[in-house]
């Protein structure tokens, strides 16, 4: 649990650290309380408690799936109401910070055959990234659909047709700090396991609407992780949320 206490202090010091003339926007992907295959997890020994943490770190975008919404309560805490509505469809909205449009398209569960994304979803996923394109400078998708289809999702567009400058994978798969795909335009980062670590992307340039810019994607991009261990303080705030959990092992 100490994670979740840790990833809060770094949260924060990113808000309110960011340099001049520099966006920052906090996404947390799906499963971020739940396991992928059903399994138990810590949030499980006090589900409310760990859902009252995340709603206190104030992220700018989320993606919650039914497994997450299972821990959270009925109704969830204050700051997850917002994205307790499951998306039946790939739906985005515009986001404007420091002028700058950030789309965020959060795709909806997998309906297809064994838990994979039927057709129309794939269809339905590209047409919202590329009607978000012509009101954003960047789309950016969130993903629970797990690491072998959102590989074959990217895989469908060349570069000059990629939907997605971002894609933030979940779900069933490998994680990794991030690669370039869809034809060298598009950036996807998969979480990894219990937290373990926070993922973050730079983007420099940003196309402003002109997408033969992001072709050369190794001079606009950079992504890394960041291990949430001792070196990073504990939030104070989450850290006595999370006391009583601990008193309990």
């Amino acid at each position: 649990m100490g994670g979740l206490a840790r990833r809060a202090s770094f949260i924060e010091m990113k808000r309110t650290s960011a340099e001049k003339n520099v966006t920052r926007l906090f996404v947390a992907g799906p499963y971020e309380l739940a396991a992928t295959d059903g399994g138990r997890v810590p949030a499980m020994r006090a589900p409310l408690v760990v859902a009252r943490a995340h709603a206190a770190m104030g992220y700018d975008a989320m993606l919650l799936t039914p497994a997450d919404l299972a821990l959270t309560g009925a109704p969830p805490p204050k700051g997850l109401a917002r994205w307790a509505e499951l998306p039946r469809r790939a739906k985005g909205e515009v986001l404007i910070r420091n002028g700058l449009r950030i789309a965020v398209v959060r795709f909806p569960m997998a309906e297809g055959i064994d838990g994979r994304p039927t057709e129309e979803q794939f269809r339905q996923a590209r047409e919202e990234g590329i009607h978000l394109r012509r009101e954003a400078d960047v789309v950016i998708g969130i993903s629970p659909w797990g690491a072998h289809a959102e590989q074959a999702f990217l895989e469908r567009f060349a570069a000059a047709t990629q939907p997605y400058d971002v894609l933030l994978g979940g779900g069933p798969g490998p994680g990794h700090s991030g690669r370039i795909a869809g034809g060298g335009s598009a950036t996807w980062l998969r979480p990894y396991p219990q937290g373990k670590a926070v993922q973050w992307l730079r983007l420099d340039g940003l196309p402003k609407k002109r997408p033969d810019v992001w072709l050369k994607r190794e001079t606009d991009v950079r992504f890394g992780s960041v291990s949430l261990d001792g070196s990073v303080p504990e939030d104070k705030t989450i850290n006595d949320l999370l006391r009583e959990i601990r008193a309990a092992d």
